[in-house]
């Protein structure tokens, strides 16, 4: 299944499923979301600028839980640390990846922040995408494996 333009929502089939998302797409001005993302078995696919090439992040974290009250502020927030394990700011570096939850706030849920090949948060081309029916353990704060999410 595929985000395009605009704020989109997708629901899988039962088993895997596969998630795909060109930079550009999902954007913090709309966001799309995954009704059924489940850790392990589904996955998320990253379209280079050819619609047929399928890349994976270069660094893959999961940020500290945040409050952000704006999917701006999040952005924000995620971009400058990105890795809730590493005391400081980490920032999300080239073509990474960070996964953080909100936990409060009319924005509350679970995101996927994907940086593309330009260092910085990039409003018109990075990707934010809501996991809004997330099942599965969350992985704890830090490196994640990218295999554990994406293909």
């Amino acid at each position: 299944m595929s985000g395009e333009l605009g704020a989109d929502t997708l629901t899988g089939g039962q088993g895997a499923d596969t998630f795909s998302f060109q930079f550009g797409q999902s954007l913090v001005s709309g966001t799309d979301r995954i009704t059924d993302f489940t850790i392990g078995t589904d996955a998320i696919g990253l379209l280079t600028s050819d619609p047929l090439t399928v890349t994976t992040p270069s660094s893959f974290t999961r940020a500290a839980d945040k409050t952000a009250t704006t999917l701006l502020n999040l952005a924000n927030q995620v971009f400058t640390d990105a890795n809730g394990a590493v005391a400081g700011n980490q920032a999300l570096g080239v073509s990474g990846a960070t996964l953080v939850r909100v936990t409060s706030g009319a924005n509350a849920g679970t995101y996927l922040a994907i940086n593309n090949s330009t260092a910085g948060f990039q409003a018109n081309s990075d990707l934010l995408v809501n996991l809004t029916g997330l099942t599965g353990t969350l992985p704890t704060l830090g490196n994640i494996a990218v295999s554990s999410f994406f293909v």
